[in-house]
C-alpha cells in the first residue's frame, strides 16, 4: 500500500471548478481544466479507495481549513476534508504521524542541506511526513512548482512525488 501525502493545493485546485460555477476567481488560476480534473479525479480516488498520512498535531489539518469547507460542498476538496476530519483516527484510511520540531520551528526530518535551503517553508512539513512516514508513500502535487525545482534532491533523500499537472509548474 502507498500512502498519500495530499499538498494543500491539490483540494484548492479541485474546488476551482466549484468557484468558477458560481462565478467566483479561482484560488489557483495557474490551473487549467486539466490540471483541475486531474486534482478532482486524484481526491475522489484517494476517498474511495486511498490512505491519507497527516500529522498528529493538526498542522494539515488547520491549513486545510484555511482554504475549505469542513461541511464537504461545495466542492471535492471540500469532501476531501470532510473524509478526512470523518476519518482522522480510522487508521484504515488515515495514519497520523509524529513530527518532531526544532527549537526554530522547523522540521527536524526534514534535510537541513544546501540543495533544499530554498524550498518553501510553508510546504516542508509534506516532506517531513514523506520521510517520517511508516509506511510507503507519495506527495501529490497540483500547481506547486517547489518539488520540480527540488526533485533531485528529493529523490536523493526517498521522496516521491505525484505531479498531477507538470503542465502549470513554473520553469526555474
Amino acid at each position: 500500500m502507498t500512502a498519500s501525502i495530499v499538498d494543500e493545493n491539490v483540494p484548492i485546485v479541485a474546488n476551482d471548478v466549484a468557484r468558477l460555477s458560481q462565478r467566483k476567481q479561482p484560488l489557483a488560476p495557474q490551473a487549467d481544466n486539466k490540471c483541475r480534473l486531474a486534482a478532482i479525479q486524484r481526491l475522489r480516488q484517494i476517498i474511495s479507495s486511498g490512505h491519507v498520512l497527516i500529522d498528529d498535531a493538526g498542522s494539515l489539518l488547520a491549513g486545510y481549513r484555511q482554504y475549505l469547507s469542513g461541511k464537504g460542498q461545495p466542492g471535492v476538496g471540500d469532501a476531501f476534508l470532510k473524509y478526512l476530519a470523518d476519518n482522522e483516527y480510522n487508521e484504515q484510511k488515515v495514519t497520523r504521524i509524529a513530527l518532531s520540531i526544532n527549537n526554530d520551528r522547523t522540521f527536524a526530518a526534514f534535510p537541513e542541506v544546501p540543495q533544499l535551503a530554498t524550498f518553501d517553508a510553508a510546504d516542508r512539513i509534506f516532506v517531513a511526513l514523506a520521510l517520517t512516514a511508516p509506511i510507503d508513500s507519495t506527495v501529490v502535487n497540483a500547481v506547486d512548482s517547489d518539488y520540480s525545482h527540488h526533485s533531485q534532491a528529493l529523490v536523493q533523500f526517498g521522496v516521491r512525488v505525484e505531479e498531477l499537472c507538470p503542465e502549470t509548474l513554473k520553469a526555474k
